[in-house]
């Protein structure tokens, strides 16, 4: 037996939630959409230019990554299907219209590539992390876009929160390690050019960090890594 479980289950965490007890949520998947341009070799935008925000959503940004292409999303679109994001043509036009708007040198501009991503949004503006001590059960969900900036807050508090679970096992400090799981020594990443390079001579869609493999599933990383 597990001797503590972590729900993270994203677009699933309500169904996994289940396995414990009735989900106090529900997963509503919101579709985000986005366009990317080539990059244009230099440096048009030093922020993000973002929209007015909606009730759901932060709104639409215009933004340079850090590789130099010029991106546009995203767009908040609520659906039933958790599975499948795909965006419609009327709107990867809408994104280059918006996109023009709020930076006009983009008029005409090549559009090199357009993706889609679904975010576990719930029925609550909050996350739904809650700990259960009887259970010693996690749940971590309804993290949607504000996640990425949340995520490392998160990380650690669950890892409190699991510490705090496994110190209460029998064996205690034994079951919980030397240093516990908030205490984790992380391994920095290498500079963006040996990246870049590992990307590029495997020619595989993967990169080597220190010796370990990696798909690069991301989009906006696999245009940058490679040259795009």
């Amino acid at each position: 037996a597990a001797r503590v479980v972590v729900n993270c289950g994203g677009l699933w965490a309500d169904h996994v939630e289940g396995f414990q007890r009735q989900s106090p949520f529900s997963v509503r998947p919101r579709r985000g959409d986005y366009v990317v341009f080539a990059n244009p070799g230099e440096r048009w935008l030093s922020r993000p230019v973002g929209q007015v925000p909606s009730p759901t959503s932060r709104g639409v940004y215009v933004w340079q990554t850090l590789h130099g292409n010029i991106a546009c999303g995203p767009t908040a679109v609520h659906q039933d299907d958790r599975e499948t994001a795909v965006a419609p043509p009327d709107t990867i036009q809408r994104l280059r219209e918006t996109a023009a708007e709020t930076l006009p040198a983009l008029v005409g501009a090549e559009v090199v590539a357009t993706y889609s991503g679904l975010r576990p949004a719930t029925e609550f503006k909050d996350y739904q992390i809650e700990p259960c001590w009887e259970r010693r059960w996690i749940t971590v969900g309804g993290v949607a876009s504000t996640g990425l900036t949340a995520s490392l807050g998160i990380g650690d508090y669950v890892c409190e929160l699991a510490d705090t679970m496994l110190e209460q096992l029998p064996g205690g400090s034994a079951a919980l390690g030397e240093r516990g799981l908030a205490g984790a020594k992380w391994t920095p990443l290498p500079d963006l050019e040996q990246i870049y390079r590992s990307f590029r001579e495997r020619g595989d869609g993967t990169v080597s960090i220190h010796g370990r493999e990696h798909v690069v599933t991301h989009p906006l990383s696999r245009l940058g890594y490679a040259g795009s």
